[in-house]
């Protein structure tokens, strides 16, 4: 049976067409130390102590070099010790996003430790300089390559796909959150050196200088911008949002509960309103992409004798009391069934989208005025807004919420029936959301 090592060698040596090492001593002439990058990694995302680096890559000898007696080098799974030490470190964390965080403290380690491949000639991949979320999901799975058979000899399962999506998720909300909607945008991104990626902060490379000062020569960013465009196209705030909300990622779907934990009573809540209400990811990210402050956002500039910001809390899946969630809800849809009704027609109606009933879905209802859409620059006929007919609450999805809070039947049952009975009547009611 292969060593972890020899697992990892092997699929690297498959992948870049190589031939199959047969010894270890092969095998590190194939990786590189990437694997030792990948247990330090594991290691520090997960706040793990040297103990655990030091069981899974070994010793070293006088001179300071691994002995490679390790537990990746001599078996082909982890020790129950040691994977117990991993999966309790995950515990009650998003695996998915958790393994992303993984991934991008390896690709800056690998960034502090690779500056001279900045500018080294005729290789043209400055574009790897950047944070994990700028690089294609290609480049992320070369990390994910010797990541993969250390976590899965832990027994923790990588399902490729979803990370995938969690990836392309991410991707997306990076560039929302820092403003790249086009070649322009993107290139005063790069132009900021370590301000907008801090693994380039003192980093020098032989073939130039400082990372940091090259990045503000036009010239250099327009290459690097060049290169990641090649990978990652970039999007014009009206694709996103379109993107958004088309989008069939179930990552999107999953609800939230947001709360106003601080804020100044004087402050004005049509700018910022206080909020108590559930909410969708679909809606978080929507909401950024136009300036709504629903993400848990801290806006600076309020004052007050006691502190000066303003604090939006996410909560994931309805986390507390889930029969006042469910009262909540209720009310949250009838404050949008009031509004709408208000103004049914024009800017300043609600736009609000939900899902076919074929598919099965708690639907997302997005608490944005077309008004917030034009002053985002935004067109809803350009940007397809259709009206679709709300789902049922799908009976394996509420099965997995109970599951996840630990709800009895009778709570179940109690949930179940406030969503049915909101959609029912939403439905007997027309269902008219404004377009």
């Amino acid at each position: 049976m292969d060593s972890i090592q020899m697992k990892i060698a092997k699929t690297a040596a498959k992948n870049w067409g190589q031939k199959e090492p047969e010894t270890i001593e092969e095998s590190l002439g194939i990786t590189w130390d990437s694997e030792v990058a990948a247990v330090k990694g594991i290691a520090k995302t997960l706040n793990l102590d040297d103990s655990v680096v030091n069981k899974l890559v070994g010793t070293k000898d006088d001179e300071g070099k691994l002995k490679r007696d390790g537990e990746i080098y001599t078996r082909d799974t982890i020790s129950p010790e040691v994977a117990s030490q991993i999966k309790e470190a995950m515990k009650g964390k998003d695996k998915n996003k958790t393994i992303l965080k993984i991934l991008s403290t390896i690709h800056d380690s690998w960034v502090r430790n690779n500056s001279d491949n900045f500018l080294k000639p005729d290789r043209n991949k400055e574009r790897q300089f950047v944070s994990l979320q700028l690089l294609d999901w290609e480049e992320v799975e070369s990390d994910l390559l010797f990541l993969k058979p250390i976590l899965e000899g832990a027994g923790i399962q990588i399902d490729e796909e979803q990370l995938k999506k969690q990836h392309e998720l991410e991707q997306t909300e990076y560039m929302i959150d820092k403003g790249i909607f086009s070649h322009e945008d993107l290139i005063k991104h790069l132009s900021k050196g370590s301000k907008s990626y801090k693994a380039l902060d003192g980093l020098d490379t032989k073939n130039g200088g400082n990372i940091h000062e090259l990045l503000q020569n036009p010239e250099i960013a327009e290459k690097m911008a060049g290169q990641i465009e090649s990978k990652v196209p970039i999007k014009s705030r009206e694709e996103l949002a379109v993107d958004l909300i088309k989008s069939d990622n179930p990552i999107l779907d999953q609800i939230y509960w947001i709360e106003t934990v601080r804020y100044d009573t004087s402050f004005n809540e049509e700018k910022c309103p206080k909020l108590n209400q559930p909410i969708t990811l679909r809606e978080i990210m929507l909401s950024k992409l136009i300036g709504k402050p629903y993400p848990t956002y801290i806006l600076e500039g309020i004052s007050d004798h006691n502190y000066n910001r303003y604090e939006n809390e996410l909560r994931a899946y309805f986390i507390g009391d889930e029969n006042y969630a469910a009262d909540q809800y209720e009310g949250h849809i009838s404050r949008i069934k009031e509004r709408a009704s208000e103004e049914n027609s024009g800017r300043k109606g609600i736009v609000s989208f939900g899902y076919d009933k074929s598919s099965n879905r708690i639907p997302g209802n997005v608490e944005i005025t077309l008004n917030d859409l034009y002053k985002a620059g935004l067109d809803p006929k350009s940007m397809g807004w259709k009206e679709k007919t709300k789902a049922r609450v799908n009976p394996k999805e509420m099965a997995k919420m109970g599951v996840r809070e630990g709800l009895t039947l009778i709570d179940y049952n109690k949930v179940k029936d406030f969503f049915n009975r909101i959609l029912d009547r939403d439905r007997n009611d027309g269902g008219k959301g404004e377009k």
